[in-house]
């Protein structure tokens, strides 16, 4: 199958003649857009209209008209599903990261159109960082304490740490540190404590010095009724094999712990008093026996794995 990514052709956004004749010199069978950004998409529809032999794969990496991250009037949402729905309307397949994303599609696009799941993976290459280039004062917070780390984007108004962070300030435990580095991860959520350490912005380099050189990696579930969050940063921490903390600012059932608790990782953790036991645990244990033995399996989540499933559901359309 010969195929077309529309999101590699930003520079001829504005040239759809152009696209259409790629898809016919170069015989193409299979056309992918993903957005965001939306334009991705228009293109993809005017080019299938003018081909429409195409199967066109419409990919949601974020919703477009129901995105959690856009506040719109009622109105002008409505507005935007009607367009998103116009769109998308000659698409083969639409695919998207979570069941609670391709739930939110259906109400956009019909129950009977197909669908397919194609999270966020991973490559263990996106971890690679030169030890030359890391921050000194980055390196300088790794020695014999036990480090968890939370790398990423930080929204405060959904995903909420107070409780972890009372935790902390309340056990200050000497031989624990916790690191905060990414983006988004505004000072004044972050409680005055020798052990906590935020840094916003920090290089690719750095993240990735960071992930693959902690003991626990932390996530943090999204909080409320929007269904399907998953962050992409979780497949980067299946791929340094490290243990894995959810902490959920309620206690809930949500497609992140399940999609943890079936790969093999065990640790969630909610509430004040979670947190407590786990620090004076992992303070006085060094969380030797946290490693739940477990049967991890990550391997469905890399991306050649998840090329091949997509492959095989383009083939069951007899493309």
């Amino acid at each position: 199958v010969s195929f077309v990514s529309v999101s590699d052709l930003y520079a001829n956004k504005n040239n759809i003649d152009l696209v259409s004749k790629i898809v016919g010199v170069e015989k193409i069978d299979l056309l992918i857009s993903s957005y965001s950004p939306s334009f991705v998409h228009k293109i993809a529809s005017k080019v299938k209209k003018k081909h429409m032999r195409l199967f066109w794969i419409a990919d949601f990496r974020d919703l477009w008209a129901l995105n959690h991250n856009v506040v719109l009037t009622s109105f002008v949402r409505s507005l935007l599903v009607k367009y998103e729905r116009k769109i998308i309307e000659g698409a083969s397949l639409i695919t998207s990261v979570s069941q609670g994303f391709i739930e939110n599609l259906k109400s956009v696009h019909g129950q009977d159109r197909d669908y397919h799941l194609l999270t966020n993976g991973f490559d263990v290459t996106d971890l690679f960082y030169e030890i030359e280039s890391v921050s000194p004062i980055v390196r300088s917070l790794f020695g014999d304490e036990i480090v968890v780390s939370y790398t990423g984007s930080l929204y405060e108004s959904n995903q909420n740490i107070q409780a972890m962070l009372d935790a902390i300030n309340e056990c200050s435990p000497d031989n624990i540190k916790f690191i905060f580095a990414g983006s988004e991860l505004r000072s004044k959520v972050f409680c005055s404590n020798k052990n906590v350490f935020v840094f916003n912005n920090l290089s690719s380099n750095d993240c990735n010095f960071v992930l693959c050189n902690s003991d626990f990696l932390l996530v943090v579930d999204w909080d409320g009724d929007y269904s399907g969050v998953i962050p992409a940063k979780i497949f980067d921490y299946m791929a340094a094999n490290k243990q894995i903390i959810l902490h959920q600012p309620k206690e809930k059932v949500s497609e992140l712990k399940t999609l943890l608790f079936d790969a093999g990782f065990s640790i969630s953790l909610s509430s004040f008093s979670d947190w407590v036991a786990f620090i004076d645990l992992l303070s006085s244990e060094r969380g030797a026996y946290l490693y739940v033995e477990s049967d991890v399996d990550v391997q469905a989540y890399e991306r050649h794995a998840q090329v091949r499933n997509l492959i095989k559901e383009v083939e069951k359309k007899n493309v």
